[in-house]
């Protein structure tokens, strides 16, 4: 899909930025609890992991010690079946909002 206003063109998400407090803990989420794996960083940072979705959009975490910037930083994905993958994030014992529809 092509989003397209006038001459600017979007044709996807390359990437999102999450501030964390602790990034070791965070990445166990993502990659236990999601499945998504961590891929070389293109930066010389320690602070940031990269992690890599199937569909080659990134998701960069970012060690901050005051932790997320707005608490209701987040990101939508698309899933086979939205109601089993909400399951499956709460029986890793991680809170999950109810499923709401646009």
């Amino acid at each position: 899909m092509t989003i397209t206003n006038g001459a600017t063109r979007l044709t996807g998400v390359n990437h999102v930025t999450y501030n964390v407090k602790d990034k070791d803990k965070a990445l166990l989420f993502w990659e236990d609890v999601l499945g998504i794996k961590q891929i070389p960083s293109q930066v010389q940072s320690d602070r940031i992991i990269w992690l890599q979705l199937p569909d080659g959009t990134m998701v960069h975490l970012v060690q901050n010690e005051a932790g997320p910037s707005v608490p209701n930083h987040h990101a939508a994905f698309e899933v086979e079946d939205i109601s089993g993958y909400r399951e499956h994030i709460v029986s890793n014992d991680v809170e999950a909002s109810e499923i709401t529809t646009r």
